[in-house]
């Protein structure tokens, strides 16, 4: 019965039609054109969706920047850090998307600023409040975000509560300041210290954030993400989707984050497969890429180059096992808009430098089939 429930779920989130939720997360290159001025033209939404990416995964931080509702250009107000994914900011990607006919997805940061695994800041407003009152926080701030989305007209399909949230979300759970937790051995090994001390306090503020996502747009999917590490240290990985059930934390998707890089990696394929079989439910890959460039930190995968032609076998097999792994529900590219001399960061982007960026070989293995 479990498993028939599962690939109901499975069924319900892709469609018939679409086995497979393929999408990105791209974000910095409206910053870049709305105050640098840089590839104006340039519309990577629309090169991504024409080479079969018809999923916008777009996240948003609790803050509100209401100058930049008054304004389409927003060149003439000067740049604050504030403004990067706060509700204006992600909602004009989410609105390019929505009119190529894209589908929706947004991952709530549940803090001021980006959070991911190894950061999870509170927002000020409720850093030194006990969990219940932060939690009435929580809940307000995500009803406001959702709000704020469904009345603009955009329909967002998938909601993510936090991001990489295997270690805490928002600030939560709260230790001493001088408290030293050898977090890598508490994923291997002890899966139970971190049900009680890290996600029992966790899941309240979980369930707050989603209560409040599902006052203001009750038909919106529910996904909780998380971080992975390769073997002996992934204990954690189906633990955690099992406590959030057994707390009452209601979801509908797993997503993971997935980043093969160096020899830790090389059965990638099998610790994966692993993890989606214990987990039980559709998983979607929220985050994953690979260089197309080398550098210091490429690390690369010994069968894979980090070269355009090395990231396009590694898209190629990487596509290949999503579709043969049962559970699987969908991907998401981390980061496509990062081109070099462009943007900051940009080893695991999807387009080459150009005026406008030129896709690179990878976004051809992306497409299926395949051309």
């Amino acid at each position: 019965m479990t498993r028939l429930l599962c690939l109901l779920a499975l069924t319900a989130v892709a469609g018939a039609d679409e086995p497979l939720m393929l999408g990105s997360t791209a974000c910095d290159y409206v910053a870049h054109q709305a105050w640098d001025l840089r590839a104006p033209g340039w519309q990577p939404l629309r090169v991504l969706r024409d080479h079969g990416l018809t999923w916008a995964r777009v996240g948003v931080t609790t803050r509100d920047c209401p100058e930049l509702d008054d304004a389409a250009d927003w060149h003439g107000i000067p740049w604050r850090g504030a403004f990067w994914s706060c509700r204006q900011y992600a909602a004009r990607i989410l609105r390019q998307a929505a009119e190529l006919g894209m589908r929706l997805d947004v991952f709530l940061f549940l803090s001021h600023t980006a959070a991911h695994g190894g950061r999870q800041e509170p927002s000020p407003e409720w850093a030194e409040l006990p969990l219940d009152q932060a939690c009435t926080m929580v809940e307000a701030s995500a009803y406001t975000t959702a709000a704020y989305f469904a009345r603009a007209g955009l329909k967002v399909e998938v909601y993510e509560i936090g991001n990489e949230i295997e270690r805490g979300a928002t600030g939560c759970p709260r230790f001493a300041p001088d408290a030293r937790i050898d977090w890598m051995r508490m994923l291997r090994e002890d899966p139970g210290w971190l049900r009680d001390h890290v996600w029992r306090p966790e899941a309240e503020v979980l369930k707050a954030a989603i209560r409040g996502v599902k006052r203001a747009d009750p038909g919106a999917r529910i996904l909780l993400h998380i971080s992975t590490l390769p073997p002996p240290n992934d204990s954690f990985v189906p633990a955690f989707f099992a406590a959030m059930a057994d707390l009452g934390v209601p979801f509908d998707l797993a997503g993971l984050s997935l980043y093969p890089r160096g020899a830790a990696w090389r059965e990638w394929e099998r610790f994966a497969a692993g993890w989606v079989a214990r987990i039980g439910r559709p998983v979607v890959i929220s985050e994953f890429s690979y260089p197309l460039a080398d550098a210091p930190d490429a690390d690369p995968l010994p069968d894979y180059p980090p070269t355009p032609e090395g990231q396009a076998a590694f898209v190629r097999a990487f596509l290949a096992w999503c579709r043969r792994t049962s559970g699987v529900a969908g991907a998401f590219w981390f980061y496509p808009d990062h081109v070099p001399g462009l943007i900051e960061n940009p080893l695991p982007g999807l387009f080459l430098p150009g005026d406008p960026p030129q896709p690179a070989p990878a976004l051809a293995a992306l497409m299926w089939p395949a051309p």
